[in-house]
C-alpha cells in the first residue's frame, strides 16, 4: 500500500495527529501540522491538474514558516 492510500483516510477524517510521527509525542504545534496536513493533501489529489506545483507547495509551506519566525521575532519569549 502507498504512503498517500495510507494517509488519506486520516486527512479526510481531519485525524491529522495519527501522521505525526509518535517519536515527537505531543511536541508540535497543532494548528501548523493541520496546515501542512492540507498541503499535503492538496498534493495527493488523484488528478494532476487539481494538485498545486511545487512552487505553489513552497510558497504555502513558506509562509507558514514565513509567519511562524515572525511571530518568535515578535516574541522573543518564544524562542
Amino acid at each position: 500500500m502507498t504512503l498517500h492510500l495510507q494517509a488519506r483516510p486520516f486527512l479526510n477524517e481531519g485525524r491529522i495527529e495519527s501522521l505525526v510521527d509518535p517519536r515527537i509525542g505531543g511536541d508540535y504545534d497543532g494548528e501548523e501540522a493541520r496546515r501542512l496536513a492540507f498541503v499535503a493533501s492538496l498534493c495527493i489529489r488523484s488528478s494532476a491538474k487539481w494538485r498545486p506545483s511545487m512552487t505553489e507547495v513552497t510558497n504555502m509551506i513558506g509562509h507558514t514558516l514565513y509567519l511562524d519566525q515572525k511571530a518568535t521575532n515578535a516574541c522573543p519569549f518564544l524562542k
